[in-house]
């Protein structure tokens, strides 16, 4: 196709000018963000209210079909979808990471993307997702359907934010599933079934959009549409429910979603379409002010509910790039875009290092952007005198260093383009001048003088005057060892500390020479770190002297003053050395003092160090169970001081394995385990409980009479203790997921042969198990027999063994069906069912018994009489095998019941007997 370029120019009187000359070039079935905006000459307008969505519009060529291949829009291509759908879904999973885009060329040409073969046998599956915003009233009942043809998919809908004034934000959603043939046609999934798709149309409940041929982005590029300016038409002078959301307030609530959602992977997709719908826009003063009050409102909000904050504050720092701020359209003073300001840079100053690292090279052109728009507002507000601190103090931290010189740059423009630079007061004009102009002039960091005081005062005066003499170092130098031989410094451990403080700080070297040439002899004076070695190595250290004792050694990483001290081998002569028994007070301290990071997360060991010395720490606190016990308890200290350490589920999977070394502990772990609080703790003990308990009991677990089985032992500590540890549930709970219980089990523990030693007794009635899932599956199964034996009977055994119960059997039985019955919505009365289906049993008995007897009596010669008594037959053996309920007397049974009631009473009379012996005579 053939290539344009074009201007997309608007001036507004009080608004910006916001212009592009990006070369546009369209190929087919690829689509640029520049692809997205409508052709300049056709559709620029100057009313950002009535400007149609150009991120919607597709360059011509994106949806071009081949002359070859002619269907009407609509058609049904094929019926089974799932046979063309290949491997290589290219967006399969919405969470996958985007290709990075280069926001610094704000839109993107097509000729950046590859043209699909429309020839190719491969066909790709895309999953495209769809986003719109749109404000509502309560009482507003919004239905939004994507069309095409007479084909909809109803979008998802979600309150974004919380009610203001009666307004909520809606987002709604919508994915589809769409495939690219080999002839390049785009279609979309719906029942199983592909159709092919050129442009479709949005529907408000029964309102039409009014842009009635959309065209999707191609899903090449994004997986991600964001639909901008969608607007419905009024039906006979009816408006749409809802009301439509500004343009540029949109930048706001859709980084609000991503940060509330924390789907940070659409933010890319959605920066570089709404760049692209932002050609041809004004921003006037209004919009500005609305926007920062939109963001005043939800981002501080938004970014609490954050997932990963770095990350959520570097997107809305980018977001904030893109505002087009200039004279015209900004103004102060305005709360809202101070109060919005003052927040989000503070969080960025307490996230500056993460935030500055999680950033790609490609974002950091809208970042430095953001940045500079944020400063500026402080400056020109003066907001940030109320905490005394300066925003350009960002600028000093080492994590902008390579960017610093840019920021400063672009923040000295900005300010000259608004004219910012007559507001702001001079010094800190000066200061943003300095910064610019040197990296050298950065504020020296106050050196607290604690001891060495008067020498180190004395040097910095002398060496400025030495310093024309060649020789003066080396002089210097020699003043300093004699001064350490002839004990002129008092060598202990507070002097030591600062000693090392003040070589440490060295970020004002390059600014004072002076201080550099001060601290390299002191750092390397041999005699220095002899006398340090001597001292060290006989100090009788206390425990208050632990954290004096931690802090040398971190400071010490960056000096050479301790060379002579092996940290290693001094902490293990401190934990071992004496040979009475330690407190536990010393184990805990010690730990605190050289396991774990200080308060400024600074360790002083590595992770091979932490796990040798932990060894050797544990080994001396087992030495006595009544120690670790001890230590357990306040273990909650230890591994909080150990906070996101490397090696803290290092050391919490150490401690746990010492506590299955002590059998003690296990049986009785209400004196120790059970007062730990720590998550993480708690979590590792559960593992470890069942690996190196539960499965070993495994097979035994229901045998709750057994004195070492671990249900029986959490049960005795579970009553011992009142039932008021809720871990302790845990582990009964995990312990009854390894135990197998079936129906028949149930049954025969709970009906056939009640008992209340068994399993599934204890565990229907005993308060341990009052929240744990084997006695509520021991209910319903009982609840579903109940319900079986309502509806469709019982059989023989089970009335049998119900009316021959024992005295205990009976107890037993009855407080367990009390129990269903509480428990059953239809008030369930086992006694009233029984007795209803004995009834019924002993009726059907009845004939068994009776009909024989007649047969016998009074068909004696009977040719059939053998086929009766093998009705009668089968009929007893049905009540073995079957429901009583089901058990059926025969037609020709029944015909003889009436007549056998009569005559069974007589088959016992002796007369009777004697009267039919007798011959009969007719007369």
């Amino acid at each position: 196709m053939a290539s344009s370029s074009n201007w997309v120019y608007i001036n507004s009187n009080d608004g910006d000018i916001i212009h592009s000359n990006e070369h546009i070039q369209s190929k087919s079935f690829v689509e640029s963000d520049q692809s997205n905006a409508v052709d300049a000459g056709a559709n620029q307008t100057s009313d950002s209210s009535t400007k149609h969505d150009q991120s919607n519009a597709v360059d011509a060529g994106a949806i071009q079909k081949p002359d070859f291949f002619e269907k009407t829009e609509g058609d049904e291509v094929y019926d089974d979808a799932e046979s063309l759908m290949p491997e290589n879904d290219t967006n399969k999973n919405e969470n996958e990471n985007i290709s990075k885009t280069n926001i610094a060329n704000e839109v993107m040409s097509n000729t950046d993307h590859m043209t699909p073969q429309l020839g190719s046998a491969m066909r790709t599956n895309f999953k495209m997702h769809l986003f719109m915003l749109r404000y509502a009233k309560s009482s507003d009942k919004l239905n939004l359907e994507w069309h095409f043809v007479d084909r909809k998919f109803p979008f998802a809908q979600t309150m974004l934010l919380a009610s203001i004034d009666n307004k909520k934000l809606h987002m709604f959603s919508l994915e589809l599933e769409l495939t690219r043939d080999n002839f390049g046609w785009l279609l979309v999934l719906d029942k199983n079934k592909l159709h092919r798709i050129t442009t479709y149309q949005l529907k408000l409940s029964d309102f039409d959009d009014k842009d009635g041929k959309r065209v999707l982005r191609d899903p090449l590029q994004y997986s991600h549409e964001f639909l901008f300016d969608v607007h419905f038409q009024t039906i006979y002078f009816q408006s749409p429910p809802g009301s439509d959301i500004p343009f540029w307030n949109q930048l706001c609530l859709f980084t609000c979603f991503f940060l509330q959602q924390s789907t940070y992977d659409r933010f890319n997709d959605f920066i570089i379409q709404f760049k692209a719908a932002m050609y041809g826009r004004t921003f006037v003063r209004d919009c500005c002010e609305d926007f920062f009050k939109e963001c005043n409102k939800y981002v501080a909000d938004s970014l609490k509910r954050s997932t990963n904050k770095p990350n959520g504050i570097k997107q809305i720092i980018r977001m904030i790039g893109l505002v087009p701020i200039n004279k015209q359209n900004f103004g102060l003073p305005n709360t809202s875009t101070e109060n919005f300001t003052n927040v989000i840079m503070s969080e960025f100053t307490k996230h500056l290092k993460d935030v500055i690292s999680s950033l790609a090279e490609d974002e950091w052109n809208s970042f430095r952007d953001g940045m500079v728009t944020l400063i500026c507002i402080q400056l020109l507000s003066q907001t940030f005198k109320k905490s005394n601190t300066s925003p350009l103090e960002v600028l000093l931290n080492a994590s902008i260093q390579p960017e610093r010189l840019e920021i400063i740059k672009r923040l000295l423009n900005f300010i000259k383009n608004i004219n910012g630079d007559r507001n702001i007061p001079e010094p800190i004009w000066f200061e943003l001048l300095v910064l610019d102009s040197s990296d050298n002039l950065i504020k020296t960091i106050p050196i607290e003088i604690i001891s060495f005081e008067v020498y180190v005062r004395c040097a910095t005066k002398v060496v400025p005057a030495l310093a024309q003499f060649d020789n003066f170092i080396n002089r210097l130098s020699s003043h300093f060892d004699d001064a350490v031989k002839q004990n002129q410094f008092s060598i202990d451990l507070k002097n030591i500390t600062f000693l090392l403080s003040f070589l440490r700080n060295q970020s004002s070297d390059d600014a004072n020479p002076d201080l550099k040439t001060i601290r390299s002899i002191i750092d390397a004076s041999t005699t220095l770190r002899n006398k340090i070695k001597v001292y060290m190595s006989t100090l009788n250290v206390t425990i208050n002297e632990f954290n004096s004792i931690r802090d040398i050694f971190i400071l010490s990483n960056e000096s050479s003053v301790l060379f002579h001290i092996k940290r290693k081998e001094f902490l293990l002569k401190l934990l071992t050395n004496d040979k009475n028994l330690r407190s536990v007070d010393f184990y805990t301290r010690w730990f605190l003092a050289f396991m774990a990071p200080d308060k400024n997360k600074r360790s002083m060991l590595d992770d091979d160090e932490f796990k040798e010395l932990l060894k050797v720490w544990t080994k001396c606190v087992a030495h006595r169970p009544d120690t670790i016990v001890t230590i357990l308890k306040e273990i909650n200290v230890l591994i909080s001081a150990m906070g996101d350490h490397p090696c803290s589920s290092h050391f919490i999977e150490y401690m746990v394995d010492l506590c299955f070394q002590q059998k003690s502990i296990i049986e009785q772990i209400e004196q120790s385990v059970l007062l730990v609080q720590s998550p993480k703790f708690l979590n590792e003990f559960k593992l470890k409980y069942k690996t190196n308990v539960l499965d070993v009991y495994q097979n035994s677990l229901k045998e709750l009479t057994n004195q070492i089985n671990p249900l029986r032992i959490l049960i005795r500590i579970d009553v011992a203790t009142k039932y008021q540890h809720a871990f302790l549930r845990e582990l009964i709970q995990m312990a009854c997921e390894d135990i197998k219980i079936d129906d028949e089990e149930i049954l025969q523990d709970l009906f056939y042969k009640p008992d209340y030693q068994t399993f599934t007794y204890v565990a229907l009635f005993h308060s341990s198990f009052e929240t744990i899932h084997i006695r509520q599956c021991i209910v319903d199964r009982l609840l579903a027999q109940s319900l079986s034996w309502e509806e469709i009977g019982m059989r023989w055994d089970q009335l049998f063994a119900w009316t021959h119960y024992t005295y205990q059997q009976r107890v037993v039985a009855d407080k367990v069906w009390a129990l269903i019955r509480e428990v059953s919505s239809k008030q369930f009365e086992i006694d009233k069912l029984i007795n209803t289906e004995n009834d019924k049993m002993q009726e059907k008995l009845k004939i068994i018994e009776i009909i024989p007897s007649c047969l016998d009596i009074y068909c004696s010669n009977a040719t059939d009489k053998q086929h009766y008594k093998d009705l009668l037959q089968n009929i007893a053996n049905s009540f073995t095998e079957k429901i009583v309920r089901t058990v059926v007397i025969p037609n020709e049974i029944e015909q003889f019941v009436p007549i056998a009631k009569r005559l069974h009473p007589y088959s016992k009379s002796t007369v009777w007997h004697l009267f039919r012996q007798q011959p009969l005579t007719c007369k």
